[in-house]
């Protein structure tokens, strides 16, 4: 809804402030339902998979921060859905915000975002499940470059070895500002898979790759060590899923 008020509210030559969208959007929601901030419904509450995670059945998704939306608005979203709204589940990744072909794309300006908000909220910390993902097989990657302060040059590949999960993580937990991360997610597999809008597996681009054994060990350190609640999978395939499954 967001999304689409803002389009309709955009005149040719000018973009509306932040706060002119969130009106919008505000005036949706109360004006067409007929609701008040008092009278909104209560969002449904879900346990996320097997872990002891309750997140609403909204999530904030966050991939525009950074190149489609300025910090400023990133906060103003944060605080109507979190503060208003309810919404306690934020979805994020090191690799955001997208497109990764915009002039001004670095990897993990949308957690920056975050981080400056919950950095000026911290009552707000413990009462959000805040979720980020690690990059996948991606080599010469901007995106492993950005885990270290200066980034690396040349860029490193992104894999699902020990060290670069445990890299990607201590690299989102400061852009983040905080000392945990409730879901971490391995956004797309090391091994190769048709993704990203591709639907027949090519077996010419088979390649080695990271045993999730590996991957796994890495994780529960991380679990051990509290830098994480819970983990999970993304962009995977059901061969995949049974794979972790059985580790």
């Amino acid at each position: 809804f967001f999304c689409w008020l803002e389009a309709l509210s955009k005149p040719a030559d000018a973009a509306p402030g932040p706060m002119l969208r969130l009106s919008l959007l505000s005036a949706f929601a109360r004006g067409a339902y007929g609701m008040t901030t008092a009278a909104r419904p209560k969002l449904a509450m879900r346990t996320l998979g097997s872990s002891n995670l309750e997140v609403t059945e909204a999530c904030l998704g966050t991939m525009t921060w950074g190149v489609q939306n300025s910090e400023e608005e990133a906060h103003a979203q944060l605080d109507y859905a979190v503060k208003e709204c309810g919404v306690n589940f934020i979805d994020t990744a090191e690799l955001y915000p997208v497109p990764l072909t915009a002039p001004e794309w670095r990897a993990g300006k949308t957690e920056e975002f975050i981080g400056s908000w919950l950095s000026a909220n911290p009552e707000w910390r413990e009462k959000v499940v805040l979720a980020s993902k690690v990059a996948g097989f991606m080599p010469n990657s901007r995106v492993a470059a950005e885990r270290t302060v200066p980034p690396t040059d040349p860029p490193p590949d992104c894999r699902l070895d020990r060290s670069s999960v445990r890299a990607a993580c201590e690299a989102s937990l400061r852009r983040l500002q905080t000392s945990y991360v409730d879901l971490y997610q391995l956004h797309w597999p090391d091994r190769y898979v048709p993704a990203f809008g591709a639907t027949t597996y090519d077996f010419g681009r088979e390649r080695d790759s990271v045993a999730v054994e590996e991957t796994a060990r890495e994780i529960k350190a991380l679990l051990e060590e509290g830098k994480i609640r819970a983990y999970g999978l993304s962009n995977e395939t059901p061969y995949g899923v049974c794979q972790w499954a059985a580790v």
